[in-house]
């Protein structure tokens, strides 16, 4: 059985107009603001894990298949696959964003994989987890809901990093306080941040 303890949150507010700047070096490159995202947790979680070869996963809409009529379905249709990234220390900002971003564009095709079916193939075996991180971008329209905490992405992971692009964008590192010191936490999240500032 997986460890589960105790919930903490870490948030950081992004620099007033720092969504703005994102936005464009994404629109820029032709990528997504997700990607920018996923490729800043990628740099930090390999610099603390000490390796170039990152997995964690990822949180999908679960609404890019190919289904007559998927757009009028009613309810959640998320799902979480792993994403494997190797980290390449000479490449630009804006080159490893776009090579981010096509990683994530394939994975789309497998948004619906089902977990226990993805690790069957995998060389990581059960019970062992695919990923002990998770990334979330949160974009929605309306985010008095969620601004007022009641979701908490990965709540079962170690860490999970929520990247808020909303009227308040902002950094969220959900975690189990037993296993990571505050002040751990604080840093990951501030480095996160500066990656992306």
């Amino acid at each position: 059985a997986r460890h589960v303890g105790r919930r903490g949150s870490v948030r950081h507010p992004l620099p007033e107009g720092r969504l703005d700047a994102l936005a464009a070096f994404a629109r820029d490159r032709r990528v997504t603001v997700s990607s920018c995202a996923i490729a800043a947790w990628a740099l930090v979680l390999a610099r603390h894990a000490g390796t170039t070869d990152v997995v964690f996963g990822v949180a999908t809409s679960g609404r890019s298949l190919d289904v007559d009529g998927i757009d009028r379905v009613v309810g959640l249709a998320m799902n979480a696959v792993p994403m494997r990234v190797e980290v390449d220390p000479f490449c630009t900002a804006g080159a490893w964003v776009e090579r981010v971003h096509r990683a994530a564009v394939e994975l789309r095709d497998h948004e619906h994989a089902d977990l226990a079916q993805v690790q069957r193939v995998s060389e990581v075996r059960s019970p062992t987890p695919l990923y002990d991180t998770l990334v979330a971008v949160e974009n929605y329209p309306n985010r008095e809901e969620l601004e007022a905490g009641r979701i908490d992405e990965g709540s079962h992971l170690p860490v999970a990093f929520t990247f808020v692009a909303g009227r308040q964008p902002a950094i969220v590192l959900n975690h189990d306080v037993d296993l990571f010191d505050p002040a751990e936490v604080e840093a990951l999240a501030g480095q996160v941040t500066t990656v992306l500032v």
